[in-house]
């Protein structure tokens, strides 16, 4: 699962695999509020998880913040 999320964001956000491992807000160019928003429904469609609440979508700034989410949603990463 954690390659499928770190496929995903390099896709997403078209940044090389390294960059992906380490992608946060403050990292990556494009990654602005619109660009999260799109991402969080990404996240829920491609790796089918369950619906995300605004409180999670707002600690979801990186992909170690990603990560954490996904596992207290009971998600194997």
């Amino acid at each position: 699962m954690e390659q499928r999320l770190i496929k995903l964001i390099q896709e997403f956000f078209k940044i090389s695999e390294e960059e992906a491992r380490s992608a946060s807000m403050e990292t990556v160019k494009n990654w602005d509020s619109l660009t999260h928003v799109e991402l969080i429904m990404s996240l829920e469609e491609e790796l089918e998880v369950p619906r995300i609440n605004p409180d999670e979508i707002v600690r979801m700034i990186s992909i170690e913040n990603i990560k954490e989410v996904l596992k207290e949603k009971g998600m194997s990463i």
